[in-house]
């Protein structure tokens, strides 16, 4: 009889509690073995992906809702995957109705956004990736999200550029945008978004407007010194800057 190495015998147990393995309680040189040779993947601390039986781990996308079954992927991630972003998104974000601890998948990281209100009332929707479904947000939510939750900052330009494509292309509509946007109200997100939306139309919404200016005070980060009164908002910079950048 051959004796089967601790390692695979590990390996074996993993995928068959797999795909997301919790505190394994196997011997941790042949966790860190498999981790070394990629056969595995550690999370986060305690945390592992495991490989499907046909030997293949799951997409990073697909493991970001694995970690997040009531959540969705949104932001720029959500976008990318929607084919309106074409830039190397390092970090994602998952919105959903309870608190997760991030992850690393190789070059990637995702980050979850607790949220029990976006995790009832936002637009989702399904893709594949690799013939995995990915549970993601729709264009218009993943914009608004990307206006208001900002986990990682505001990028205005890189939102810019995303509203000039899919507006331009008939993809998202104004009234996509704020019919989404009534879902999770937020007079800041309105603000940034309407103001957003008339750099790379050329057009002021009137019912962004309306909103914008429905309450007082101005929106604005930390660093912010561009001056919008219109919109009641501060930008990090100019608006010719931001559409020149944008294009």
């Amino acid at each position: 009889m051959i004796a089967v190495p601790r390692k695979e015998q590990s390996l074996a147990w993993m995928i068959g509690e797999g795909p997301l393995v919790e505190e394994p309680g196997l011997p941790m040189p042949a966790l860190r073995s498999l981790v070394a040779q990629q056969r595995i993947l550690r999370l986060r601390r305690g945390l592992y992906l495991a490989p499907t039986p046909d030997g293949r781990l799951p997409s990073f996308p697909r493991t970001v809702n694995l970690v997040d079954p009531e959540g969705y992927i949104s932001g720029q991630g959500a976008l990318s995957l929607h084919g309106f972003n074409d830039q190397d998104i390092s970090r994602w974000y998952s919105v959903g109705p309870s608190h997760r601890g991030d992850i690393t998948y190789g070059q990637y990281k995702a980050h979850f956004v607790e949220s029990p209100e976006r995790s009832q009332g936002a637009s989702r929707t399904q893709v594949e990736v690799r013939s995995e479904p990915v549970v993601v947000a729709t264009p218009a939510r993943a914009i608004i999200d990307d206006v208001d939750l900002m986990p990682f900052g505001l990028d205005v330009v890189e939102i810019a550029r995303v509203l000039r494509y899919t507006v331009g292309s008939g993809a998202v509509s104004e009234d996509d945008l704020m019919a989404e946007w009534r879902r999770t109200p937020s007079v800041a997100a309105v603000r940034r978004l309407g103001l957003l939306l008339e750099i790379v139309t050329g057009e002021r919404s009137r019912a962004f407007l309306d909103v914008a200016r429905s309450r007082g005070g101005v929106t604005r980060l930390q660093g912010d010194t561009v001056a919008e009164p219109a919109w009641r908002l501060l930008l990090p910079r100019s608006r010719e800057d931001i559409a020149r950048a944008s294009r």
